[in-house]
């Protein structure tokens, strides 16, 4: 059991580090890093992604009115990423980022590593095993690819017009690769595995900057086979 100061330690640190670009912990508060991440992004920041049901809730029973946060026990069905069972225990915060389970239900499950806890939130693609047929063959066709990756994001905030044509660059450790936003703002690329630094160039000169929780660093991205790191960047 985890008690109060150990789980309020957590959670400060957990608001905390979501501030930070690149970190594996999310925003609570309900802010999420951007863009929304597409599987093939979410599966390489996840410590563990699985399905499984969900077979034993706990809190601290001395805040059972007010909990801040809940474990969940989990029968391990299919790992496809880090533990492999049999069984898994989650967390998620009482938070407006929280993603509670039920029990006796089974989920596909995106879990992020924080000082050795694993965290769920809803921020991601975690959710109902039965509605997750499309996001499962979407993981296979991840470990099923031997190389290279996709680069990809957006400059500006949604599908806010004015940002089509920015030229995007990344920088490789012997390959430089480019693209064009669409007349949304997004673009994507094909590129080989490898680590990159990715800029945003402005028309007339000078740089589009990464957002304040970009979902990847744009400094420092790593691309694995099937894998589609993202990020967001804003003008100044």
């Amino acid at each position: 059991m985890v008690r109060t100061a150990g789980k309020q330690k957590l959670l400060r640190e957990l608001v905390g580090s979501a501030l930070l670009v690149g970190m594996s912990a999310v925003a609570v508060m309900a802010v999420c890093r951007q863009p929304h991440p597409r599987v093939c992004t979410e599966f390489y920041d996840s410590a563990a992604v699985f399905t499984g049901k969900v077979v034993a809730v706990r809190n601290d029973p001395h805040e059972e009115q007010n909990p801040e946060g809940w474990f969940y026990r989990i029968r391990v069905e299919k790992s496809f990423r880090g533990p492999s069972g049999p069984f898994i225990e989650v967390y998620t915060g009482n938070d407006s980022a929280r993603f509670p389970l039920e029990k006796n239900r089974s989920y596909l499950l995106f879990a992020y590593d924080y000082d050795n806890i694993l965290y769920v939130d809803c921020c991601g693609n975690s959710g109902f095993l039965k509605d997750s047929a499309e996001l499962i063959h979407q993981i296979e066709e991840i470990q099923n690819t031997r190389s290279g990756g996709e680069i990809a994001g957006r400059v500006g905030w949604g599908d806010a017009p004015g940002f089509a044509g920015v030229r995007i660059v990344a920088l490789g450790k012997t390959h430089t690769y480019e693209t064009r936003t669409d007349a949304k703002g997004r673009f994507h690329m094909k590129v080989p595995e490898g680590e990159y630094r990715v800029r945003a160039n402005a028309p007339g000169g000078g740089h589009y900057l990464p957002f304040d929780l970009t979902y990847d660093n744009p400094d420092h991205i790593v691309v694995q086979p099937g894998g589609c790191p993202q990020m967001q960047f804003m003008p100044q």
